[in-house]
């Protein structure tokens, strides 16, 4: 077994690699119980209190841009941790595959604390009167931009759709449409068509968000969503400049006209 703290590009005689460098490291570890591991790391990332354990032969783990580690990683026999790009994390929590399996995460994720996603469920059960397992391990994927609340729980067979939010405490073992809020155990749509942002409300002005537009930019949104991305927002600004420039025409030079939302988000929201 070797246990590398100072991590960097690395290579020991059992076939196990690093690759790429964390720009920030604390407290943290890849610990190689096997060979023919890889882990790859990609430029910006950080580590805090992060406790990678490559379990068994030929596991994979990648780590995308700008994502920032605070949890453990278990990657077990031919299986794969696949983390995107700029993934947040309040906190604890637990990344596991196993048995050939893989868990994939999408780019801009945000996890809170003691989140639990995994592949597998740690331990073996089978039918008395068959012998057979019925826990089997599975591949998950959660999506791009998902938030996951705390306590999440994502596993085996799990698949979270883009920009959806899973909520406090909820367990997904299937299918969660994209823009979707799941909640409960096991977890059941509440809300569809939703978009959310990355923006915390306790730490930037305006401090009352009631309003797209009070974001003052565009939230993220899935180039895949087989919905319209946020039509109404831009519909509106549209509709505004439109209804503006129709007055000016018609001769009101001499009267400041002042914008009329009502009247463009009564059209938007036809």
């Amino acid at each position: 077994m070797a246990t590398v703290t100072d991590i960097q590009d690395y290579a020991d005689a059992s076939g196990n690699v690093i690759v790429g460098k964390p720009r920030a490291c604390v407290s943290s570890f890849i610990e190689f119980a096997a060979s023919n591991c890889r882990v790859e790391i990609s430029d910006g990332v950080s580590f805090r209190n992060a406790k990678i354990k490559m379990t068994a032969d030929n596991g994979l783990l990648r780590i995308g841009s700008r994502s920032t580690i605070k949890n453990t990683i278990r990657v077990g026999l031919d299986s794969s941790v696949i983390i995107g790009k700029r993934l947040s994390c309040t906190g604890s929590g637990i990344l596991s595959a196993a048995e050939g399996t893989s868990v994939t995460i999408g780019d801009d994720c945000m996890f809170s604390v003691s989140f639990d996603i995994r592949s597998d469920h740690a331990h073996p059960i089978f039918d008395r009167s068959t012998g057979k397992r019925v826990n089997k391990s599975k591949s998950l994927v959660v999506g791009n931009h998902v938030w996951l609340g705390p306590q999440a729980l994502i596993y085996p067979g799990a698949h979270v759709g883009d920009g959806s939010v899973i909520g406090a405490r909820s367990l997904v073992s299937g299918i969660v449409p994209p823009h979707c809020i799941a909640v409960g155990v096991p977890a059941r749509v509440t809300r569809r068509n939703i978009v959310w942002d990355k923006t915390h409300v306790c730490s930037k002005a305006p401090w009352r968000f009631n309003d797209l537009d009070d974001l003052g930019h565009i939230p993220w949104q899935s180039a895949v969503a087989d919905i319209e991305p946020l039509p109404a927002i831009e519909r509106r600004r549209t509709l505004r400049d439109w209804f503006n420039g129709i007055f000016a025409a018609a001769g009101c030079a001499l009267i400041q006209i002042a914008p009329i939302p009502d009247i463009a988000d009564r059209f938007a929201s036809l």
